[in-house]
């Protein structure tokens, strides 16, 4: 038996999609020994049912039928495409295990037309690993069936990052992310708190002093700038209602990409999350960008350090893969145990 894991191709390099499918499977090839088969990203929209067919083929060309097939999904191909890829897998009679990173239909609410679609492609795996338990309740009301279901709680994010430079604290929040998206930025008024975003300055927005945008960077040098310059990784709700009901049942890629650097976070109540981070020391929770000026600006030297031993405790296990590699063998073994 042997296990295959896709991963994703053809993307731009900043894309959060792509390197999160392929930190995965790298972490499944180089743990795991499972195989990587390449999926690549294109407009499927002209192809004929007999091309597609021998793309597919390619595709599952070193595929058995008593080995496991793991799609990461969504590929963002069609939502057609991964339909005629499952029901190729199921005609190779192979285990069929599913990897939700996204859900397109509740990400976009002008996609919410295509969940039926969507639910019947999950609905023929044996086991599906979903975000959140959250998640898991949304979609069995949205008519998902399957009884095997594997629960991913964070992101991996694996760092090769200069481990001697020590974490210090100052009054700076960091946010990697599209500020077009958010609608926080503008509530930034304060001088006693420095806001760095890891983004290229919109066009029509007005100049703020107290904003410094550093521009896209690399992974190995955002995380190295995050653990040089310190102080605290901020996810927040974005100014979109179905985006911010999303995220309360999606795992935040830039979560972990902060507890990778070894930064403590700083999260809202309603986070999938907030009761870990409460639980782990790993950082602050706010409701308010005016909470979060005032529970940096009170921040002692020692709480810091105590919350950055915590995240530099806990990070161990995002930084190495664990989340992903126990998700992926727990999904193994369902598929075949229950």
């Amino acid at each position: 038996m042997k296990v295959h894991i896709t991963n994703l191709y053809g993307m731009a390099p900043s894309s959060t999609a792509q390197i999160a499918q392929n930190m995965v499977a790298d972490f499944a090839e180089n743990d795991l020994n499972y195989q990587n088969i390449g999926i690549y990203f294109y407009d499927d929209s002209g192809e004929k049912p007999g091309e597609l067919s021998a793309r597919l083929d390619g595709i599952l060309a070193a595929l058995s039928a008593r080995d496991v097939f793991i799609l990461q999904t969504p590929t963002w191909n069609s939502v057609e495409w991964e339909t005629a890829l499952m029901n190729k897998v199921s005609a190779y009679g192979a285990k069929k295990i599913i990897f939700v990173h996204d859900v397109i239909p509740l990400m976009f609410a002008a996609n919410r037309y295509l969940m039926k679609k969507w639910i019947a492609v999950y609905n023929r795996a044996d086991v599906i690993i979903l975000p959140t338990k959250r998640m898991a309740k949304v979609l069995s009301k949205e008519g998902l069936t399957v009884k095997n279901i594997v629960i991913q709680h964070l992101w991996d994010h694996s760092a090769n990052i200069d481990w001697r430079q020590s974490v210090k604290y100052q009054p700076l929040v960091n946010f990697a992310g599209d500020p077009a998206k958010f609608g926080f930025l503008d509530q930034w008024t304060t001088n006693q708190v420095k806001l760095q975003v890891f983004a290229k300055q919109p066009k029509k927005t007005i100049p703020n002093s107290k904003i410094n945008y550093v521009g896209w960077h690399s992974d190995p040098e955002l995380l190295a700038m995050l653990r040089k310059d310190g102080g605290f990784g901020l996810v927040w709700g974005a100014n979109d209602d179905n985006l911010v009901e999303y995220m309360k049942m999606d795992c935040s890629y830039k979560l972990s990409t902060y507890l990778a650097a070894g930064i403590p976070i700083i999260i809202q109540g309603w986070g999938p999350v907030a009761d870990l981070v409460r639980r782990k020391h790993l950082g602050l929770i706010a409701d308010s960008i005016d909470s979060v000026v005032q529970q940096v600006v009170a921040m002692d030297e020692e709480q810091y350090q105590s919350m950055v031993q915590a995240v530099d405790s806990f990070g161990q296990l995002v930084r190495n893969g664990y989340f992903s590699k126990r998700a992926l063998t727990e999904a193994v073994f369902k598929a075949f145990y229950d």
